[in-house]
């Protein structure tokens, strides 16, 4: 009885391929929308874990300001001083805890070579910053402790600054413009790709002092722990800094200080936000799906209720009608489900190649896109085969459709 409802309902499917395709894009837009969603927020989290990966979960950042959560959050840390260069030297003798401890400023500025320019990042760190971050070479070196403290200009450029203006040229001991001033190039770091559509190659690495000048402050300190310290290293970076502040018992922290672990819980909340909004995307598009698809049943039962009365006439039992029409449901539904999973493959692999993010499909996503549209079939075609079971044969034989 299942094979010959099942043969039944891929007739009547091939009978309509109109009405098939509609219901099929229909119940497509939601697996396509939880394929996309869940496989583009995988693969974000997969590259920020890469990108901390090169300097470690256990790296501390003090900054001026804690992250801004909420438009509020800024009023309230407008006032929070800078971080001090006479701070930075006060931590860097009183923490125990500490491996390294790099200031360092960001700016944007161009770098141009013989008529050629590019808008880059410049990262001027202490000389100390390959202790927090690993930055492999392509070619060079490293500027040194001894270029930093004699404010020697020397840059050390990321791939994307080589290849714009140098075409594969040898760059080293050529002389670049940094913002104005003349830099010698000393070293090229390896590709590093892109993250959200940015650029992380096209990025310049410059000695702190020569960068600042006069310069009083930094914009963040990055610190590496002892092995198995980073909480005994946040309390004391916030001991000490409360201390040179002066700041009394009852006032809070101005300043932001936060783990690597600390940013990925962020990105974890801002995920889980996401994941609320698919929930919603995903359950509207099943039930817009499974409404429709139990109208285009209902009229199916309507157009066909002479062939329904004819089988009943025949002797068909009403699970054999019911078995058909649900047949019906769960392969129009499912057809949706498999076309949402193709296409969700492809627009996400397209999405994070545009993005810069490694793409991972995980295949219990694909599973539940199709266990959705599976029970959206049968959930939603039950009450249009029960209509059509409950059919009075003799009435069924005399009805006319429209």
């Amino acid at each position: 009885m299942g094979r010959e409802a099942l043969r039944i309902a891929l007739q009547v499917i091939r009978r309509y391929p109109l009405r098939t395709a509609f219901l099929v894009v229909t119940n497509m837009t939601a697996v396509l929308a939880l394929i996309v969603l869940v496989v583009v927020m995988q693969s974000l989290q997969a590259k920020v874990r890469e990108l901390f990966s090169s300097q470690g979960a256990d790296i501390l950042y003090l900054t001026r300001r804690p992250p801004v959560l909420r438009a509020t959050d800024l009023r309230r840390y407008e006032g929070y001083p800078p971080i001090s260069m006479a701070e930075v030297e006060f931590l860097r003798r009183q923490l125990r805890m500490a491996e390294a401890v790099v200031p360092a400023t960001y700016d944007s500025v161009d770098v141009a070579f013989q008529g050629r320019s590019v808008r880059v990042a410049v990262q001027a760190r202490s000389a100390d910053y390959l202790a927090v971050e690993s930055l492999p070479l392509y070619a060079g070196r490293h500027f040194t402790p001894d270029e930093d403290a004699h404010r020697r200009r020397v840059v050390v450029l990321g791939w994307g600054v080589y290849r714009e203006l140098f075409s594969g040229q040898d760059p080293l001991r050529r002389w670049v413009w940094v913002g104005g001033q003349a830099y010698r190039v000393v070293g090229v770091v390896r590709e590093r790709g892109t993250l959200l559509g940015s650029d992380l190659d096209t990025v310049v690495w410059v000695p702190l002092r020569a960068w600042r000048g006069a310069r009083p402050d930094v914009d963040y300190v990055i610190l590496r722990p002892r092995p198995g310290r980073e909480n005994e290293l946040m309390e004391e970076v916030r001991f000490w800094l409360r201390l040179k502040r002066r700041l009394r018992p009852a006032q809070e922290d101005n300043f932001g200080l936060m783990t690597t672990e600390g940013f990925l819980d962020i990105l974890r909340n801002a995920t889980q936000a996401l994941s609320l909004a698919l929930v919603g995307v995903v359950g509207l598009g099943v039930l817009v799906g499974g409404i429709v698809l139990m109208n285009i049943l209902l009229m199916a039962v309507a157009e066909r209720t002479q062939e329904i009365g004819i089988r009943k006439a025949v002797g068909a039992h009403p699970s054999a009608i019911v078995a058909q029409f649900l047949w019906e449901a769960i392969l129009l539904a499912s057809l949706g489900g498999v076309a949402g999973v193709a296409a969700g493959l492809g627009i996400s692999y397209l999405v994070s190649s545009v993005l810069g993010l490694p793409w991972t499909f995980p295949f219990w996503v694909a599973g539940l896109g199709l266990a959705l549209t599976g029970v959206s079939g049968v959930l939603f075609g039950y009450y249009p085969a029960r209509r059509a079971a409950r059919l009075d044969p003799v009435q069924a034989l005399h009805y006319e459709h429209g």
